[in-house]
């Protein structure tokens, strides 16, 4: 599993453990079978682009395919998973909400939605970056 952080057009990638990068993904596992929308929009590589170069995000890309499932919505075979730290696509304290976007060479359309996940999105984020130099 490969992660890039990306901080205002600058993309890094932490060297995380093995027991750091297995919590990542029970988190990210957790965040998805617990998401329960879906974002009405169409998402091209300019989508992701434009959060990478002006945002602060985490991706995560698989060396091999990923099943998740969504308690609410169902199953996704994915290559790759895309979380936006800041921007229109994350919420706030009073509004916990939470985008993830899910693909394989690129990102579907209709991401998904978490309205309780930015706990759990702060946590992956501080593991990342603690491993950021």
């Amino acid at each position: 599993m490969k992660i890039s952080y990306y901080s205002n057009s600058k993309a890094q990638n932490p060297k995380l453990s093995e027991k750091q990068q297995e919590e990542i993904l029970d988190l990210v596992t957790n965040l998805i079978s617990s998401s329960n929308d879906i974002l009405k929009l169409l998402v091209d590589d300019s989508t992701t682009s434009e959060i990478k170069q002006n945002e602060t995000a985490i991706e995560i890309i698989f060396e091999e395919y990923k099943i998740f499932t969504s308690d609410e919505l169902g199953t996704d075979k994915v290559k790759k998973l895309f979380f936006p730290l800041s921007g229109d696509f994350i919420g706030n304290e009073k509004d916990p909400v939470i985008t993830i976007f899910l693909g394989d060479e690129s990102y579907f359309s209709g991401p998904y939605r978490n309205d309780n996940g930015l706990e759990t999105l702060i946590r992956i984020k501080t593991l990342v970056e603690q491993e950021i130099h």
